[in-house]
């Protein structure tokens, strides 16, 4: 798995580095009209640019909340449901969204027919293997990573007053792809989820097969089980011998952070899954500290021996360097 998961990301990096000016999607950006020729997707973009001009000062930081929300209500191809009823307008007609909705298109008409199920393909391209799908897969990324880019700055010269600062062209980008993401389901996902079937599967087995395993077999230090086998004298005095016991013990725990991982393969796009393992972290840090806090202060471990925590700046750096 290691393998073949380090042969999609170096050729996906040499595919990115091979930009090519006649890539068919590049075409869709000749006839982009600078003003919107739909009323209401006219009057959203005005009512936009008149919402920023007030948010200074101390209303600064309410800036990227107001960019995320334009850019959803005109990107996102699908309007938002409740109960099988529509909850919300959207500008349809915003040449932005018909942008993203093209190649969206051209996306699924390039890579549908290599999605498999059960090993299977199907149409035009039913026999296709396994690898031979791996080997899309740098096609994939760099089409979606150039776009992604290329919308960006659609978007930041669209309208111009976003480029005032750093923090406002990460909050654009972090909404085209976003909706970038949304736009392209299933196929996007279905390609990766294709490619690895045989991996999940043998991983699969043997996390079923781990989880009757105790906290040692996994080498997890008695400091951070929080099920009383640390070897603190009178911590062992309150030890519980039951395996079983422990390992609920240690979920009681850990409960918030197991609900954020469960709930990983949910997110969409990559800045959605760093935020979410952000959580898990900051879940498990928040855990440890509590578990200890409620001691006596001379059975504390020392901060040092605590210091788990994973920073959001570091999570926001890795989403830009990806």
């Amino acid at each position: 798995m290691t393998a073949k998961l380090n042969f999609v990301v170096e050729q996906s990096a040499l595919e990115l580095q091979h930009v090519d000016g006649n890539v068919k999607w590049t075409r869709l950006l000749e006839e982009l009209p600078i003003e919107e020729r739909d009323y209401l997707g006219r009057a959203a973009d005005e009512k936009f640019a008149e919402q920023m001009k007030y948010l200074r000062g101390e209303r600064e930081s309410e800036r990227e909340a107001l960019i995320q929300r334009h850019l959803h209500g005109i990107l996102v191809l699908t309007a938002p449901h409740r109960n099988g009823q529509t909850v919300a307008k959207t500008s349809m007609h915003h040449s932005l969204r018909h942008l993203l909705q093209a190649f969206a298109n051209i996306f699924r008409s390039c890579y549908a027919d290599f999605l498999q199920y059960a090993g299977q393909g199907f149409g035009v391209r039913r026999d296709v293997s396994v690898d031979r799908v791996t080997c899309t897969l740098p096609l994939v990324a760099a089409d979606v990573t150039q776009f992604a880019a290329v919308l960006t700055q659609v978007v930041v010269f669209k309208y111009p007053f976003l480029q005032s600062s750093e923090a406002q062209h990460n909050a654009v980008q972090r909404s085209v792809v976003a909706a970038l993401f949304d736009a392209l389901q299933p196929v996007l996902h279905g390609l990766y989820v294709a490619s690895f079937q045989r991996e999940d599967s043998i991983l699969d087995d043997v996390a079923e097969l781990a989880r009757t395993n105790p906290l040692a077999y996994f080498e997890v230090k008695p400091l951070f089980r929080l099920d009383g086998s640390r070897s603190d004298a009178q911590q062992q005095e309150q030890f519980v011998a039951d395996g079983n016991e422990r390992r609920l013990l240690t979920l009681r725990h850990y409960n918030a952070a197991v609900y954020h991982l469960n709930n990983l393969a949910s997110e969409r796009s990559p800045y959605a899954k760093l935020e979410r393992l952000a959580q898990v972290c900051e879940e498990i840090d928040r855990a440890i500290k509590v578990y200890y806090d409620s001691m006596p202060t001379e059975l504390r471990p020392s901060p040092e021996q605590l210091n788990m925590y994973v920073t959001q700046p570091t999570i926001n750096q890795c989403g830009n360097e990806n």
